[in-house]
């Protein structure tokens, strides 16, 4: 296939599929609440722009036990974005990351049940963290930044552009 074709292809290809980069160049984030939009965000640090794919499941699509709406075929309804922001905004969303969530990846979780709470993970540089009733407030408290300091005005950019442009 010739690469501009492929590069065409690959923008619209869920990174998923593929094996990803455990590394100091990708963040993923994910918040998972019982009543709440289920988001999966990942960052990928490209050294002149940082790419961001974000994934939403409404919760009129997401189900307790999984979010396919069939098993068999894995059919998924989600939102998708896709969009860039600085380089300069990286060392903010990884310091807040290592300050408020990668220091507590060597204490002991602590796991108190909690059958309503959310679900939380980050994966960064090889560590994969997993919310739990210690880590449970920090992690409330690092999806807000990230929705404060950039998913929010993406999402509001997510209007369709047609229609009258005088308006």
């Amino acid at each position: 296939m010739p690469p501009f074709i492929s590069s065409i292809i690959d923008k619209y290809t869920l990174p998923y599929d593929k094996k990803m980069g455990a590394d100091s160049n990708n963040l993923i984030f994910y918040y998972c609440g019982l009543f709440d939009t289920t988001v999966l965000v990942h960052f990928q640090n490209n050294d002149t722009s940082i790419n961001v794919v974000l994934y939403q499941i409404l919760p009129n699509y997401h189900k307790e036990d999984d979010d396919y709406a069939d098993k068999e075929s894995e059919l998924l309804f989600f939102e998708g974005y896709s969009f860039k922001i600085a380089v300069s905004k990286w060392s903010e969303i990884i310091s807040l990351a290592k300050n408020k969530l990668l220091i507590s990846k060597n204490q002991p979780p602590k796991h108190d049940p909690c059958f309503d709470c959310a679900f939380f993970f980050l994966n960064y540089d090889s560590v994969t963290l997993i919310n739990n009733s210690n880590t449970h407030a920090a992690f409330r408290e690092y999806f807000k930044f990230l929705k404060d300091s950039v998913l929010d005005d993406f999402i509001k950019l997510r209007q369709p552009k047609f229609g009258n442009k005088n308006k």
